[in-house]
């Protein structure tokens, strides 16, 4: 620059006429111009974080949730056997209506059978000893009278009769218990009511003070479906099902029936995640047994449109959920919503808080601020 001033002034000095210095004066001047912007230091345009966003649309959703599940009866009473013995023969069949004292099973009798037979003989034995010896103590007495049995025989003969009634009180006491162990191999019903499933053939051992099966009460009536659910879906469901069919199969003949959902008992079995949820059949004829294996389909109340969101776009402050929206002029702003549901897909669907057409941020960036500008480079996506 300072050689440019310099030729400048020399150019003033030069013996040629006022227009030509002033003609060679003007072209230096605009060639130092334009060599001193070519040369200057160019402004840095502000560079800002790009971020993924989406155009919202609202969409119509309903919602069903497929799982299996277990029948459970609310009111029950195991039946238990005292003995432990094989099952000789089976009276009921899966779901019987069963009167009290009805005879469920019979167990193998064989084994106590023949102890009480035994014993019997043993008796009949001590019977006929019992009596010989009595008379045996009648005579002793009577020629003790007359001198010619000893005292000491006469004791001797009490000894072996007292002996003789002892064993036979035993074997009494025997007889009585063998008789009760017999009786209790018949299985009879406690009360009145309907079984559960019976899944028992002859021959299976029972094992003493073991559930053999479940005698139903009020299963017609009122049941109770053990469903798998996360926590999630616990709170969606609890908030917005519609109706439960269930669909099972009883004597081989697939039956479907419409439930009810009378509401939660809200005893959450944390160690396994099962939520237990009551209905009521709505035909008697279609009747859930214990332990019985159901297909249950959960229907959410539908809802004419919401936006479906990715996961990434969801963020927690308080436990109120928000997501990023982005304005016209490229900057956020932290927006409460409302979630309607997520479906299996883990997408969130919200039914509150944004409006269509509205832009929101994909990415899951922690570190966003309220006003901050962004570089938008949206993405269609469903």
């Amino acid at each position: 620059m300072h050689q440019i001033l310099r030729t400048f002034l020399s150019i003033l000095k030069l013996e040629k006429s006022n227009a030509q210095r002033v003609f060679l004066a003007l072209g230096v001047v605009f060639l130092g111009l334009f060599i001193y912007k070519k040369n200057m230091p160019k402004e840095k345009k502000e560079v800002f974080l790009e971020v993924s966003i989406k155009s919202l649309q609202k969409e119509a959703r309903s919602k069903v949730f497929i799982v299996p599940a277990t029948a459970q009866a609310i009111n029950d009473v195991p039946i238990k056997s005292l003995v432990t013995q094989n099952i000789k023969e089976i009276h009921v069949k899966t779901g019987q209506d069963v009167k009290k004292g009805d005879l469920l099973f019979t167990l193998d009798t064989k084994t106590v059978e023949t102890e009480i037979q035994k014993n019997k003989i043993v008796l009949s034995n001590t019977d006929v000893q019992l009596a010989h010896q009595e008379k045996k103590k009648a005579r002793s007495v009577a020629l003790n009278q007359k001198g010619v049995v000893s005292n000491q025989a006469l004791e001797d003969d009490e000894v072996v009769l007292n002996k003789l009634s002892f064993q036979k009180d035993e074997i009494l006491k025997t007889l009585q218990s063998l008789e009760i162990t017999r009786d209790n191999h018949f299985i009879r019903a406690p009360f009145e009511g309907r079984l559960g499933i019976v899944d028992l053939g002859a021959g299976a051992l029972i094992q003493a003070n073991i559930d053999v099966l479940t005698t139903i009460i009020t299963i017609k009536s009122n049941s109770r479906l053990n469903i798998p659910l996360n926590p999630y879906r616990y709170e969606v469901l609890k908030n917005n099902l519609d109706k439960l069919d269930i669909a099972y199969e009883k004597q081989e003949q697939p039956l479907s029936g419409t439930c009810t959902f009378q509401g939660f008992d809200n005893k959450v079995t944390q160690s396994d995640g099962m939520i237990y949820l009551r209905a009521d059949c709505s035909s008697s004829s279609q009747t859930l047994l214990e332990g019985m294996h159901v297909r249950a389909t959960l229907t959410l109340k539908s809802f004419d449109m919401a936006f479906k969101i990715p996961p990434q776009c969801l963020f927690y402050e308080f436990n109120d959920p928000f997501v990023w929206v982005v304005d016209d002029k490229d900057t956020v702003q932290k927006r409460k919503v409302k979630i309607a549901l997520q479906d299996e897909e883990d997408d969130y669907w919200i039914a509150q808080g944004l409006e269509e057409g509205e832009k929101i941020v994909l990415n899951h960036i922690l570190d966003l601020h309220d006003q901050q500008k962004i570089t938008p480079k949206e993405e269609k996506t469903s």
